[in-house]
């Protein structure tokens, strides 16, 4: 069994959206995408990658969506938008753990002949966080299956799909419009640690 434990850090969830235009207009840049995005007002999104107008690569609360495949940041910025970028949602986190649960995984394969094998490792984890939101934001229901990346520390990345199994609203009048929450979770396969670049 593995233990991680941290604070600090942010879940992103789901998939990165691409995007394919931006455009800049009195401190309000509007993104489009190559398809539907799945943001809501309120959603904290991670930018990536983006050339040209490199001040979108950071984090930004999504102001409005307009349409399924275009959004709208709160950003003033002279740069003018090149090409590429990513665009991917994410829950800030307070604090969380990870509780990976160590097992013999099968490894068998068409040269272990009579011989079943077996590897020692880490096949399924168990997962809490507590976090926030933006009001109105749009945060995992139960029963969502999601893939993962938690960054706790800086640069101390896991990976892994989760099913929500509970999620409780905490604080719905918290200061500054935000609203805490607790996410419980089972992971439906191996949770691994990752390096990013």
């Amino acid at each position: 069994m593995a233990n991680y434990n941290g604070k600090n850090g942010r879940i992103k969830i789901g998939a990165s959206k691409t995007i394919n235009g931006a455009t800049h207009n009195t401190g309000v840049v509007t993104i489009d995408f190559t398809a539907a995005h799945g943001f809501v007002a309120g959603d904290r999104i991670i930018i990536a990658n983006v050339v040209g107008m490199t001040d979108l690569n950071t984090f930004h609360t999504v102001a409005s969506a307009p349409d399924g495949d275009t959004i709208t940041v709160a950003l003033t910025t002279a740069q003018g938008y090149t090409s590429g970028g990513t665009a991917i949602r994410h829950v800030p986190v307070i604090s969380g753990n990870i509780t990976g649960n160590a097992e013999m995984i099968p490894t068998s394969d068409s040269e272990s002949g009579d011989w079943e094998e077996f590897a020692a490792g880490r096949n399924s984890f168990t997962s809490s966080f507590e976090g926030y939101i933006k009001e109105g934001a749009s945060i995992p229901v139960e029963g969502d299956s999601l893939t993962i990346t938690v960054e706790f520390m800086p640069g101390d990345y896991f990976q892994g799909v989760m099913k929500i199994e509970s999620v409780e609203i905490n604080d719905p009048t918290a200061e500054g419009g935000n609203v805490t929450f607790t996410v419980t979770a089972r992971g439906t396969g191996e949770i691994t640690k990752i390096i990013q670049t």
